[in-house]
């Protein structure tokens, strides 16, 4: 092992400091994360053993060398697993290991974490495609041809958070598929999941996705709370921009943004909410006289791809709130913000409510 103890702020440390130019077996390093108590991995289920027909190597007999390899950082290592459910065999697929012939040593050149996840569930080996260095190459020769190969492999086109997604539904996460539904209630495709002819393209899944049930960057109410999630505000968010748009594909900024500006519009702090009806008319003529600088991807770079700086635009300039809205929406900018949005400290003054101030930063 690596380190005795059952600590594991003290296994971690150790995991996130190993030395480059230095070879580690990997068996050392899962004895060392196996000294710990893990309760949430114990219930996971343990994956059979690989058949004969699999080329496989001993997890013992395998070794990795750090100065190319990404630092091991054991919380988010665990976490995968056990969002994965577990290793899986077929996802894992083949570990690549390089022989370094002078040494008589295999070195892991891609599938470490792999590697380490196998062992902390119970297997001895591991499937791996293997190469062999020629037997004149120096060890620095060796790590050299790896790390050109490590970067190769590991800096190809990733994929779209649109691909995963979808690849997510094909797989019956239950996550994505409420997410998947939501969007449908909402009128929106993703990767031609929503099969509706009233279905309009998504453009930016990823901002939908980091604000699912639950909102990024919440300030607190005056009660300590935070706002509630509300799947009726991003379908109303969705209605709006497509009544005032009608373009083919809704921004997933803007959507975000008016599903946040619809969460104010509707809490205990704003004296009389606007309806869906009011928004889009305001929307609509704001549009009609400003034909050049009214396009979706323009009202977010107003507000800099920010919720709370966007919300507040459109409260100020488009429906010239005195109904409080307003008012609530500065109280969330911070100071960052209101210096970009070039508000001054009378306006502050004048729309900020001290019980919710500061909250962003």
């Amino acid at each position: 092992m690596l380190i005795k103890s059952t600590k594991f702020s003290e296994v971690d440390a150790c995991l996130k400091t190993l030395k480059i130019n230095t070879l580690y077996s990997i068996q050392e390093i899962i004895d060392t994360i196996k000294q710990l108590f893990l309760p949430d991995i114990d219930k996971l289920p343990k994956p059979e053993p690989y058949g004969e027909e699999f080329d496989t190597m001993d997890l013992k007999d395998l070794y990795v060398d750090m100065t190319y390899q990404r630092k091991l950082n054991l919380r988010n290592l665990l976490n995968n697993l056990i969002k994965q459910g577990g290793f899986k065999k077929g996802a894992a697929g083949t570990v690549d290991v390089a022989h370094r012939s002078k040494q008589e040593l295999d070195v892991v050149w891609d599938g470490f974490r792999r590697c380490i996840k196998a062992g902390i569930m119970g297997l001895k080996e591991i499937r791996v495609s293997r190469t062999i260095h020629p037997n004149t190459w120096s060890e620095e020769e060796c790590q050299k041809e790896e790390a050109s190969l490590f970067k190769c492999r590991n800096t190809q086109e990733k994929m779209k958070v649109e691909e995963l997604f979808k690849a997510s539904v094909v797989a019956k996460d239950p996550v994505s598929l409420d997410q998947l539904q939501v969007l449908k209630d909402c009128n929106l495709d993703v990767e031609g999941l929503n099969t509706s002819p009233k279905a309009v393209s998504l453009g930016g899944l990823a901002e939908f996705l980091a604000n699912f049930k639950s909102w990024k960057e919440n300030p607190e109410e005056s009660d300590g709370s935070g706002y509630e999630w509300n799947k009726k505000h991003w379908e109303d968010s969705s209605h709006i921009i497509r009544s005032v748009w009608g373009d083919p594909k809704v921004s997933g900024y803007l959507l975000r943004d008016i599903a946040w500006l619809l969460t104010i519009n509707e809490s205990d702090n704003v004296d009389k909410s606007y309806d869906t009806a009011e928004i889009i008319n305001s929307l609509s003529e704001w549009r009609a006289n400003n034909p050049d600088d009214s396009s979706q991807g323009h009202i977010c770079q107003t507000g800099f791809k920010k919720k709370h700086m966007t919300a507040y635009f459109i409260a100020k300039n488009i429906l010239k709130d005195d109904n409080g809205l307003l008012k609530v929406l500065t109280s969330h900018l911070s100071d960052d913000h209101k210096d970009l949005l070039g508000i001054n400290q009378v306006m502050v003054d004048n729309y900020a409510k001290p019980t919710l101030s500061n909250h962003l930063q």
